[in-house]
């Protein structure tokens, strides 16, 4: 009986001990910050760089370069129509709305292609 509580003891340290290292989901979405808590910027400038593998937009304001998140939630316009992120091409004209929640970066929320329309 004794060898029994023992092993039982050693089993609940176990999955204690394990529990500890596996991330709780909830936890996590909690956490996250919401588009709806967060204050939108609007920006003007030239596309400098695009990586569709990393879904990142980089910028140039002219005063700052600034790196954008693109998300499968981001929308693209040109002028009135809607396009997608492969669409836009390196020195487009873009106006970005995007917010800033934290360590994630930017993110872009609508980016329109302009270029001079």
């Amino acid at each position: 009986m004794a060898h029994f509580r023992k092993g039982m003891l050693m089993i609940a340290a176990l999955l204690f001990g394990v529990s500890l290292f596996i991330p709780c989901p909830v936890v996590a979405q909690e956490a996250k910050p919401k588009p709806e808590q967060c204050d939108f910027k609007t920006v003007d400038g030239k596309v400098i760089a695009l990586d569709w593998v990393a879904n990142m937009l980089i910028v140039d304001t002219g005063m700052d370069e600034l790196s954008l998140v693109i998300s499968r939630d981001t929308v693209f316009k040109k002028v009135t129509a809607a396009i997608i992120f492969a669409e836009v091409n390196q020195s487009d004209n873009v106006s970005v709305k995007y917010y800033d929640c934290g360590f994630a970066g930017l993110k872009a929320v609508a980016v329109n292609v302009t270029n001079g329309y």
